[in-house]
Formats: structure tokens, sequence, C-alpha cells
């Protein structure tokens, strides 16, 4: 007589190793049995790591349960698949079955948790959503700039040293958004937009935003400000591609000397471009 399941298991292993793509393909056909669905934007993320070699190997396992099941891995060995660049994790496997009930349970980590390591204490939150909405703006050229594919936190990172006005800008976002109801990602994105083509001009039109000093009828800052506090409460909490799109209008009428009565962009309307 066979013993019980219970007799038989006697605890897990562990170790490293590298998966092949060919390998990783043949654990996802075989043995991932029974796993939540998965994220293709999730794996999408972690594929590009891989093929940029922005992977880090940082203790996270690869684990299978006591029959040989795959209980925890399937996004990061699909990526493996989809990238073509072999994979290099810590191994679990003779888990107890009942064990997948309990993974994924903590609380993620964040980009702004991330920059707190990093000490960058201050303005972490808004930083945070600066580097995503910009990443996907970037993508995207001008047609979104919320949903589809989120960045990984290496590729905010990496776009984080490259650009280090997304400091300036999140201090410029969080000292304005007291005087302007508008979310701070949407500030951030358009100093940051502007700062690119000329800082010191960003920084007024952000100043005279803020402060709203020395404005006549007419001037975009002022008909852009009057639109946010009509408008803004009902923004406050969401990050408006149209709402960005009123910014570079202000900004670019505000560079070309015009005057303007009115800031409209419609869903649909071609994004404008900040000049």
């Amino acid at each position: 007589m066979n013993k019980p399941q219970q007799q038989l298991f006697d605890g897990p292993r562990s170790g490293r190793r590298t998966f092949a793509p060919e390998e990783a393909a043949s654990i996802l056909a075989d043995r991932n049995l029974g796993n939540r669905n998965r994220s293709a934007s999730v794996v999408a993320r972690y594929a590009r790591d891989m093929a940029a070699g922005n992977w880090q190997l940082n203790g996270d396992a690869i684990r299978f349960d006591v029959d040989g099941r795959l209980i925890d891995g399937q996004h990061r060995l699909q990526a493996c698949v989809e990238s073509g660049v072999p994979l290099t994790s810590f191994v679990v496997w003779n888990l107890p079955r009942e064990a997948q009930a309990t993974m994924d349970d903590g609380r993620k980590r964040t980009m702004a948790n991330t920059l707190q390591f990093a000490g960058h204490d201050v303005h972490a939150k808004t930083v945070s959503s600066i580097l995503r909405r910009a990443l996907i703006l970037d993508w995207t050229d001008g047609a979104r700039t919320k949903g589809g594919t989120a960045p990984s936190k290496a590729e905010m990172s990496a776009y984080y040293d490259a650009h280090p006005l997304v400091g300036a800008a999140a201090v410029a976002a969080d000292l304005t958004r007291a005087n302007v109801r508008c979310a701070a990602s949407t500030l951030g994105l358009a100093y940051l937009i502007f700062a690119r083509i000329d800082p010191a001009q960003a920084e007024e039109f952000f100043v005279k935003l803020r402060t709203g000093a020395g404005l006549e009828e007419g001037d975009p800052i002022l008909v852009l400000r009057n639109r946010l506090t009509r408008e803004g409460s009902t923004r406050l909490a969401t990050e408006s591609d149209e709402t960005l799109a009123w910014f570079i209008l202000a900004w670019n009428a505000k560079r070309a000397g015009r005057r303007i009565k009115i800031l409209r962009h419609k869903t649909g309307d071609r994004f404008p471009v900040a000049a």
C-alpha cells in the first residue's frame, strides 16, 4: 500500500539554475497546471527587462510542489520564452500543494518604494507617477498617456537617471497642486515636457500658474488656471490626457505670444505637441 502523500513529503529543496527558453516553454506546456491566468502586460514588461539585460537575480524563486507542478513563476518563464534570453533564478521544489495559496500575499513594492530605498524620500510618489506617464507618453508618441503596458522599475530607473529634470518637475508639481486643482502626475509631466524645451520659461510658466500674479485677460496661463479651478475638482484623482493637452495648448500659445479665450481638446483630436 502506498504511503500517504504527507509521509512522503520530507521538506522543500532549493538551488539556483538557468532555464533556456526551450526548457521554460516545456515547463509551461507540461507542468503549469491550475495557475492563475497570465497577464500579457506583465510578461511583456519582464521580457523587455530580460532582453535589455536589466533582469536582476533578486532571490525570488521559481517554485514547484511535491507533484512537480509549477506553482510560482509562470510570468518569468513566459518572458524567458518571449525574450529568447536564458533566465537564471533560484528554484524551490518539493513544496506542499497548499503552499501556493499563501504566495504573492505581501504588499507589492512600488517604484516610489524603490526611490525611497535609494534615499529619495521627498516627492518619491510624484516622481514615480511622472516617470510612468512620461515613458508611456514617449512610447505612444502622444497618442495617450495612460493604460497599456506599464513600464518596469528598471525602465523607470533608467529614465530617471537619463532625465534629471524629473526631480525638478516633481517639486514644481507638489508646489503647484496646493493652488491648482490637478493631479500631480499631470502637473509634473507638463513641467517636464516644457523644461526640456526651455527650463527658464517652464519655471516662469509654473510660477505664474501657481500664484496667478500679473496675469491679464486672454493670457493663456490665466485661461488654463481658470479652467483647472473650474473643472479640476472632477479631475483631481485622474490622470487625464485632455488636461495634459490643455497645458500644452496654453504653453504653445504663451510661447507664440497669442491671447486666447478657451482651451479645448476632445478625445480623438490629434494630441498637441509642445513647441
